[in-house]
């Protein structure tokens, strides 16, 4: 009988296989990821890894941790493909543009337990959880001031800031090597009675860049934040409006696609 079952299953394993076939077990490198991180301070949001297919072969993905630092995309022995999305303009390094359309077969190796050092798990089937794309970067500073006009002199004088006569400034991007990149940041101060903070009562606002505006304030509706009703959109990009648990005004924007 046990020869019978073996010539059985010899045949029929072109096309079904004999018996479970164990899954097989993220490559090394993913550990040292996992000890690595789990030994660096804690992030928000935490550290993550996961699993795909793309471009025909298996990669691992670790989203961006903060602000604008670049997600990294793995191949399976550890080289970095390309950073599909974070660091300045959110839009990563411009060498996998398709990876979120074309990724396919999602699994969730790893997610920092905020200090708990954990293992590489087996993966679920299946995971409806994405990562997200939130913010990608701080699009502006704007703040109140009792004397607007003295306080941008002050600025322009002992800090240099190039105010301009509409009462802020604009600081453009630059890569590690100096050269221009796709981003700005808008610095601004307004007069104490501007009402461009309300229904606020704080004296400043930041303005937020993100990646997908109405995909955000949805998630943040849903999460129950209190979320402005109003969205403008315009040739300047498209904008909303968020007020935090201590009352403060946030401005999120997506910039224009061009």
């Amino acid at each position: 009988m046990t020869n019978y079952r073996y010539v059985i299953c010899l045949i029929l394993s072109t096309i079904a296989g004999c018996g479970a076939v164990a899954e097989e077990s993220p490559p090394g490198f993913v550990s040292e990821l996992i000890d690595k991180s789990s030994a660096a301070p804690v992030t928000n949001p935490p550290t993550s890894i996961w699993q795909y297919r793309f471009r025909d072969q298996l990669v691992f993905y670790v989203p961006p941790s903060c602000c604008d630092e670049p997600s990294a995309l793995y191949d399976q022995d550890g080289r970095v493909i390309c950073s599909p999305d974070g660091g300045l303009t959110g839009k990563g390094d411009g060498r996998c543009p398709d990876f979120f359309d074309e990724r396919t077969e999602e699994k969730l190796l790893w997610r920092d337990k905020r200090g708990s050092r954990g293992n590489v798990m087996p993966a679920p089937a299946e995971s409806k959880e994405t990562p997200m794309k939130r913010i990608t970067g701080i699009g502006g500073i704007f703040f109140k001031a009792k004397d607007a006009s003295a306080l941008r002199a002050w600025y322009r004088e002992h800090l240099g800031i190039d105010v301009k006569d509409w009462g802020g400034a604009v600081f453009e991007w630059t890569d590690s090597a100096g050269r221009p990149a796709n981003g700005m940041t808008t610095w601004t101060i307004s007069s104490a009675d501007s009402d461009y903070y309300a229904p606020s009562k704080s004296p400043f606002m930041i303005n937020y860049r993100v990646a997908d505006l109405h995909a955000l304030v949805a998630t943040l509706k849903s999460e129950g934040c209190q979320v402005l009703e109003k969205i403008e959109e315009s040739e300047f990009g498209k904008f909303a409006w968020v007020i935090d648990p201590e009352g403060n005004k946030i401005e999120l924007w997506e910039p224009p696609s061009h």
